[in-house]
């Protein structure tokens, strides 16, 4: 997968100036990142504004992008 060639982090700077939004954000583990960790995490990408965005435990992708879409 593309993992192997690049971080996601560095996609989200290569966006730039975009504005990206990292939903939920997991460590390499698969365990969940707090807000600070996340954003340490993506610093590389500050050409591109990052909104860093976490669902609830069993939310549906739809649901959570309606919330963030809706006015």
């Amino acid at each position: 997968g593309v993992l192997e060639s690049y971080d996601l982090p560095e996609l989200a700077a290569s966006l730039a100036p975009r504005p990206v939004w990292v939903v939920s954000a997991t460590d390499p583990m698969g365990q969940p990142l707090t807000t600070a960790p996340a954003e340490k995490e993506y610093a590389a990408a500050k050409g591109a504004p990052a909104r860093l965005v976490r669902g609830q435990p069993g939310q549906s992708s739809g649901d959570l992008y309606t919330g963030l879409i809706a006015p």
